[in-house]
């Protein structure tokens, strides 16, 4: 992703700058969520339970009402980042939590 960081044995790898973003309007974003997953009320952004994900006891193929994962495009998206995304499989949301900690639609950290 353009911009990210990614920790490494040696240090902190960094990919080509990205442009300035637009000033923050306080209108509210567009926002797609197909699938069902919502934060429990013991659970919060700022909890260690980092995203919450549906239950899925197999990765389904992706249908025309569900949204694909922003990062390998074959799973279902059904995990809620803190910035309230939802963009992500279970597997490509540990990886990026791991490799880049930030949101790739909205580039908010993930704390």
């Amino acid at each position: 992703m353009a911009g990210s960081q990614k920790k490494c044995l040696f240090g902190i790898r960094r990919s080509c700058p990205t442009l300035a973003l637009p000033p923050a309007s306080r209108r509210p974003s567009c926002m797609c969520v197909t699938r069902r997953a919502y934060w429990s009320s013991e659970k919060s952004p700022q909890s260690p339970e980092l995203f919450e994900t549906t239950n899925h006891d197999h990765w389904p193929s992706i249908t025309d009402n569900q949204e694909d994962c922003a990062v390998c495009m074959s799973r279902v998206a059904c995990v809620i980042l803190c910035c309230g995304h939802q963009c992500l499989c279970t597997p490509c949301a540990k990886r990026v939590k791991a490799d880049f900690e930030i949101c790739p639609l909205c580039r908010q950290p993930i704390t």
